[in-house]
């Protein structure tokens, strides 16, 4: 007798008490708004790394390859080359900013992630950078999922990643169109707050290092975690940026390694954007150094500037505030990263995903304002705290939230799409419409935070 059959050789039939076999489970039928998003998804990389091949491979393979000549170079073929400095055992970095060639800013752990891309070349190199750019980028609309729905269990909730990705989707397009890393660290960002919202947060704070040993500026984390005591997170971060580091020295050999490291600092500590402004650039140090300044001449070429807005975007040019550069820019930060401290709940390691998506979209927005280097194609950075503020207000239409998303409608995603795009980037963008969008976003936010602190404590 067969397992599971009676003394008579037949198989008993569970029934309900209706006396009718139980119905197999149902399954929900495919999502097919979700299937055309990821379908239009898909065509838009394709069509991204398409247009991006048609240039890539254009290039003269043999000029790119030979690190003794100062070219011209996109984002991706300095990194390429910079990656190819480290393999031969030269300095990546080289603090000589009156070079044409674009100097490298990344940190040495992500070049030493490029090696295993060199022996394809630049143009292939940069293909498949940009295919695992695209691939991360639509992980992170999944990870996102249910970090959110930890926060709201709503089934409806797994459309708020892809609002936010259509919001910022113009933001999107230039970080993929530069080949830049936005895409890949903003995944590393969220990977590492489900780990840390879901009791792994040792293992959270090791996936956080990874964003500031490749870029450094997510280092604004690490005080957060400080400043609410999260000790395992803070843990994990430490050891990974230390497994980072090592990975660097291994590589390079200790000498040659903190070598490395040595002529980062020298170069960024050179950086032209300290000490000059581009209305490209939408931090909060390049709108005080555009307002300032004696005279409306930024560091990088620009039709903007052929307009001639001296005397009007740089208004307080004829005062001598531009010999208290360093003092704004000092008092600035400060009052950034105080109003953050201010609105932050000190509370050790815990789940509370609102709270942690809250402050770390905060500190993000924070970084976004300090850092002199905050071009539109970092602006998916955006993206934790616009989807927070979608969840609420699909959720509870709380006043913050509409107001949050109303004014990155208003501020950053309406004005890509303008009638009249020259004139409108001549104005809006010389006069920093992105940066005061991006201070206005901080600023409700750390008011929605601050409140909501308040009523807990």
């Amino acid at each position: 007798m067969a397992d599971g059959e009676d003394e008579h050789g037949r198989t008993p039939v569970t029934v309900t008490p209706t006396g009718r076999p139980p119905e197999a489970p149902r399954r929900d039928p495919p999502d097919k708004g979700m299937i055309a998003f990821w379908v239009a998804f898909i065509a838009f990389a394709v069509i991204n790394l398409v247009h991006r091949g048609r240039t890539a491979f254009a290039r003269d393979v043999s000029q790119i390859t030979d690190l003794s000549l100062d070219l011209t170079v996109s984002d991706f073929e300095s990194f390429y080359r910079a990656a190819l400095r480290m393999a031969e055992g030269l300095d990546m970095y080289f603090p000589d900013w009156a070079r044409t060639e674009m100097p490298a800013k990344k940190g040495p752990f992500f070049e030493l992630l490029l090696q295993p891309l060199l022996p394809l070349g630049p143009a292939m190199a940069e293909m498949v950078f940009g295919a695992l750019s695209f691939a991360v980028l639509g992980l992170t609309l999944v990870v996102a999922r249910p970090v959110l729905q930890r926060i709201e269990p709503d089934p409806r909730s797994k459309w708020l990643p892809v609002a936010a990705f259509a919001m910022l989707v113009a933001f999107v397009h230039l970080a993929t169109r530069y080949t830049q890393l936005a895409p890949l660290l903003v995944f590393l960002f969220f990977a590492g707050l489900y780990m840390l919202t879901t009791g792994r947060p040792f293992l959270g704070g090791l996936v956080w290092s990874l964003p500031i040993a490749i870029q450094i500026t997510p280092i604004v984390l690490l005080p957060l975690l400080v400043w609410k005591g999260a000790w395992r997170s803070l843990g994990g971060m430490l050891v990974g940026l230390a497994l980072t580091t090592g990975a660097v020295l291994v590589h390079q050999g200790v000498g040659r390694g903190i070598g490395q490291f040595h002529g980062l600092y020298a170069g960024l500590s050179q950086d032209t954007a300290l000490h000059t402004y581009h209305e490209r650039f939408q931090g909060v140090p390049s709108m005080i150094m555009a307002t300032i300044a004696p005279t409306y001449e930024g560091g990088i070429e620009s039709g903007a500037q052929d307009l001639g807005w001296n005397g009007v975007r740089n208004f307080l040019g004829s005062t001598n505030l531009i010999d208290y550069q360093g003092l704004l820019l000092a008092l600035a930060t400060l009052l950034i990263l105080g109003t953050c401290a201010l609105a932050c709940r000190r509370r050790s390691d815990d789940g509370d995903a609102r709270r942690w998506l809250g402050e770390t979209g905060l500190v993000l927005l924070a970084m976004l304002l300090i850092s002199p280097h905050t071009w539109k194609h970092y602006f998916w950075w955006l993206s934790p705290a616009l989807m927070l503020a979608l969840l609420e207000w699909h959720a509870s239409r709380r006043v913050w939230a509409i107001g949050f998303v109303a004014v990155v409608l208003l501020t950053q995603t309406l004005p890509h799409y303008a009638t009249l795009p020259e004139v409108w980037a001549y104005t809006y963008g010389v006069f920093h419409g992105y940066g005061i969008g991006l201070v206005l976003l901080f600023a409700i936010l750390a008011a929605h935070l601050w409140l909501s602190r308040a009523s807990v404590d």
